[in-house]
């Protein structure tokens, strides 16, 4: 805190450097003396001083808001399918061993028909596959020049035969063996009877 002849010598100097020298306005007011002269002194040589720049600002860090996991709950296990996964090509063998073995037969006969030759898949006594039994020497070897024509009784079959595929149907067992009815060959000396459905009598 100036006193007041701090202020009044401190008042001085500042005004000796501008160039003019201003009487305090106390001193006015107490004697009416006359006006001081203004002095003009030359101007001195003005210089920019950089405004203080403000600091940065400290960044704020956001709050952190713990959230309980989420755990998504476990998917029931796929049922295992007994469905078998098979070309078109085998499809269509199916077709045909089903249409020519069991064509007149009903939907109970042409299943067996169908199941033996899965049976026969699924054996290692024959091929492993579904047009390998039914084209193996000996067995059904007629089939070879039998192609019967694309149409509604075609699609009814080959319809059965995605049945017997996907495992829907079974009639005859382990069934590996069957004949018709009007004759009867050696191999069923050593075989077990399974069924006799329509016209034909199936062994294992």
């Amino acid at each position: 805190m100036f006193s007041r002849g701090k202020f009044l010598s401190a008042t001085v100097g500042a005004a000796a450097l501008t160039g003019t020298l201003f009487v305090p306005a106390s001193n006015l007011l107490a004697s009416p003396a006359p006006q001081a002269a203004v002095i003009e002194a030359p101007a001195l040589p003005q210089t920019s001083v950089p405004a203080p720049q403000a600091s940065a600002a400290a960044p704020v860090q956001p709050a952190i808001v713990e959230t309980p996991a989420v755990v998504a709950p476990e998917a029931p296990a796929a049922e295992e399918s007994e469905a078998v996964s098979v070309s078109a090509r085998e499809l269509e063998c199916m077709t045909k061993v089903i249409l020519y073995e069991a064509g007149a037969e009903s939907r109970t006969g042409q299943v067996a028909v169908a199941q033996v030759v899965m049976n026969r898949v699924e054996s290692p006594r024959f091929p492993d596959s579904i047009c390998g039994v039914i084209y193996q020497r000996g067995q059904f070897s007629a089939i070879r020049s039998f192609n019967p024509p694309r149409n509604a009784r075609w699609n009814r079959a080959m319809a059965l035969a995605r049945d017997v595929l996907d495992g829907h149907e079974a009639v005859v067992g382990e069934a590996l063996y069957f004949h018709a009815t009007r004759v009867r060959p050696a191999f069923v000396r050593s075989r077990t009877r399974v069924a006799t459905i329509g016209n034909h009598v199936f062994y294992r």
